[in-house]
């Protein structure tokens, strides 16, 4: 029989909890095994309920088996092997759904059929984001891609799935503080909850009432069912008024504090938390650390543990800022206490009661989430985390490669996956570049000169009777190449005001009679001084208006400071 052939397709060398199922992919043989619960899909197959197994699906099941296995074997993490499950779920799903199989032969083509499928229901019925399309569509390529001997991506290459387009969205001035200020308040929230989370407390009465910063206030019940229960109202229930008496007395010296388990739990995730705030450290590497004992090394305002091995040797383990290091021993010293007999060696030893989940598995930080929407401040995960200490650092030294160094990553993975586009700094740093390369210099007449070296020199197509620029006449800085406009509304009255002299200039001025006829060098100040009025009104309703505030000012006789005593002298001389 058919069911005799099929091997073993449980990816055994992945870890499992006490209440996981192993993953199999044996479920990809029989048709709806891909969409049945993985809790109840082995139980379906057992009892023929999905019926035979479909014999031209083997081969291919059995390299994807083959692949995934090996990834496994070669140190794939079990977050990215669970993905590529849930995605060949998905397209093995589809293939149910349309009567459809697949083979080595057709694989291809009924791979770029569900990416089509993926596409569809992305752009046309709107069920489902352009992320996950991508996510499922790469998983499925990185997997069966290997096990048809194909290149890297060969199979997402050959349709039209692409990468979605990440924005990084541009943080004002404000929403870059307010981003600080909230990561902030949640530290310090965090550091509130280790402090007060002690081994007496812990094994305090119940329930746990702490005074945190800004005058809240958190409860921790530890699994009563009404913390804010007395036990005067269980006076009429005397059964349960002695059960209520039990679990909120204080725990004698000899009772496990497993009892406490939620409590502990609290203070890990919190110390969790902090820790990868101060060293930058993922995760997954936090998490696999052990107990050992370590040695301080302070490097400028940083403090450097090394795990010891005698005469000063052994490997650096995390870098952290140098003031965390009180805290970091407190927390060891809290764990010698509370687990004095451990041999659990893991440096975050979180307390699981029932249902153990597997090895290396992240927390999720249900806890402190749970504790931050009652207390309404936002939780901010690791990843954020660290971003943000990346960015505070990167904006505070301005220099990429001291916080690259600093926070453990390559200066290209810095800039890519860590900086965030900053407001002031971006001003900060555009102002740098324009002093450097444009340095700007008060000129003799209205604007700015970029010219340090004070060597004018004539724009290109000016009119023949133009003044001559020549660092000293206010008319010839129009007419300079270096000559450089101000967008302000006092540069406008400025402008205004020196047409106005310019005018009353023209007015007065008599041509000899037997000369010939020749543009006064005053009109061609006039043009130009109208057409920079002009384009500047153009830019905007707001610089329009200042033009036109301009023009009122020198109508109404109230002239520009620079240029007032000038038009006293010729009001006299007049």
């Amino acid at each position: 029989m058919l069911d005799q052939y099929i091997p073993d397709l449980t990816l055994r060398r992945l870890p499992y909890g006490t209440h996981q199922t192993a993953l199999d992919l044996r479920v990809f043989l029989y048709r709806g095994g891909a969409q049945a619960r993985i809790s109840n899909v082995l139980a379906m197959i057992a009892a023929g309920q999905l019926g035979r197994p479909v014999a031209e699906r083997v081969p291919l099941v059995t390299k994807l088996h083959e692949v995934m296995d090996a990834a496994i074997a070669g140190g794939a993490s079990r977050l990215t092997c669970r993905e590529q499950m849930y995605s060949l779920r998905n397209f093995y799903s589809w293939l149910d759904e349309s009567d459809l199989s697949v083979t080595e032969e057709t694989a291809r083509e009924t791979y770029k059929l569900w990416t089509e499928s993926l596409i569809h229901a992305v752009r046309i019925k709107k069920c489902l984001k352009a992320t996950s399309a991508y996510s499922y569509a790469i998983s499925v390529s990185t997997v069966m891609g290997r096990a048809l001997g194909l290149r890297a991506n060969a199979l997402l290459k050959s349709t039209r799935m692409r990468s979605p387009t990440k924005s990084k969205p541009v943080q004002t001035s404000p929403a870059a503080k307010q981003n600080l200020e909230q990561t902030f308040a949640f530290g310090h929230v965090m550091a509130s909850l280790c402090d007060a989370l002690t081994v007496e407390a812990i094994r305090g009465p119940l329930p746990l009432s702490i005074d945190l910063p800004n005058d809240m206030k958190l409860t921790l019940a530890c699994g009563l069912k009404k913390p804010t229960a007395t036990i005067e109202d269980f006076a009429n229930y005397p059964s349960v008024r002695t059960s209520a008496l039990l679990n909120r007395a204080m725990l004698d010296s000899s009772a496990s504090v497993e009892k406490r388990a939620p409590l502990i739990n609290v203070r890990i995730e919190a110390e969790l938390l902090l820790f990868c705030a101060q060293t930058s450290m993922n995760l997954g590497q936090a998490i696999a650390l052990r107990r050992i004992k370590f040695r301080y090394q302070t490097d400028g305002d940083d403090m450097i543990a090394f795990e010891y091995k005698g005469r000063r040797g052994g490997e650096a383990v995390f870098r952290a800022f140098r003031l965390y290091k009180n805290h970091f021993l407190r927390y060891l010293a809290w764990l010698n206490d509370l687990f004095p007999d451990s041999d659990d060696g893991r440096l975050f030893p979180f307390v699981y009661v029932g249902v153990i989940p597997a090895a290396r598995t992240l927390p999720q930080f249900k806890a402190i989430r749970t504790h931050c929407q009652t207390l309404g401040i936002r939780f901010i995960g690791t990843r954020a985390l660290r971003k943000t200490r990346v960015n505070w650092l990167l904006r505070r030294s301005r220099d990429p490669d001291l916080t690259a160094d600093m926070s453990g990553h390559l200066k290209e993975t810095l800039g890519r996956d860590y900086e965030e586009p900053h407001f002031q700094s971006a001003a900060v740093e555009i102002s740098q570049f324009h002093r450097a390369t444009d340095p700007s210099i008060a000129p003799p007449g209205p604007g700015r000169c970029v010219d340090v070296n004070r060597a004018p020199e004539m724009v290109a197509h000016a009119p023949a009777e133009a003044p001559k620029p020549d660092c000293i006449s206010p008319d010839g800085c129009l007419f300079c190449r270096h000559h450089r406009d101000v967008k302000s509304a006092n540069y406008c009255w400025k402008l205004a005001t020196h047409r106005h002299i310019k005018a009353r200039e023209l007015a007065g001025y008599r041509p000899p009679a037997k000369a010939p006829p020749q543009r006064h060098p005053a009109q061609a100040v006039i043009d130009c001084l109208t057409l920079k009025l002009e384009a500047m009104a153009a830019g905007s309703s707001v610089r329009a208006q200042w033009v036109l505030d301009a023009g009122d000012a020198v109508n109404a006789e109230r002239f520009h400071p620079d240029w007032d005593g000038f038009i006293q002298l010729l009001d006299i001389a007049e």
